[in-house]
């Protein structure tokens, strides 16, 4: 074989080699009541009580529809064989941390809030889709917001959401994740670990 064509023929290996490694990252599109879902599952994706949710940290900020492929396409990179599903709503909703959920905390004097009146200011917020979050606590008298509370473990309200489904995805590197997805939204998001 010539030394062009063994060059060529190399090149062409090469190509073909970028083209196979490719991910193919299908996702499926559905439209919901308040809003849209993006669903990405690969065939060796398994069912599980544990999530791994990614919201921005900022309730007035949302994954934006032109960033779904570039996040989807990121993330299944990092998390292997991972169900991860997307969604974008129009109002502001609770991401909670289901059985993890324990206490709540003022962000001010530290003190733990009441859980009725806890209950009590997210009754009155979600009477409104949460479009206000304004509070006032009783411990120390501050004027804060039900997003700015520290919860234990992490909650968060926000317009949009990811979720990772499998307890694997405990396991993997938070603050280079949560990078990532800055780089490409262009704001900074939060991680909440949830069982239900």
């Amino acid at each position: 074989m010539g030394k062009m064509k063994k060059l060529k023929y190399i090149f062409m290996i090469s190509i073909l080699g970028l083209l196979c490694c490719k991910t193919n990252t299908k996702i499926a599109e559905k439209k919901t009541d308040t809003g849209v879902e993006f669903e990405y599952k690969p065939t060796k994706a398994a069912f599980s009580d544990f999530q791994t949710i990614i919201i921005p940290k900022n309730p007035n900020n949302s994954y934006s529809r032109e960033n779904v492929s570039k996040l989807i396409d990121y993330l299944s990179k990092q998390v292997i064989n991972k169900e991860i599903n997307l969604s974008i709503d129009s109002s502001v909703s609770f991401v909670d941390c289901g059985q993890e959920f324990e206490k709540v905390f003022c962000p001010n004097c530290g003190k733990e809030i009441d859980l009725d009146f806890w209950h009590e200011l997210m009754e009155k917020a979600s009477a409104n889709d949460f479009s206000d979050l304004t509070i006032q606590t009783k411990c120390c008298n501050t004027s804060t917001n039900l997003n700015s509370l520290r919860y234990i473990a992490d909650c968060g309200f926000a317009k949009s959401k990811i979720i990772i489904y499998d307890p694997e995805t405990r396991k993997i590197n938070q603050n280079e994740l949560l990078v990532g997805i800055k780089r490409i939204c262009g704001f900074d998001s939060k991680i909440i670990k949830t069982h239900y």
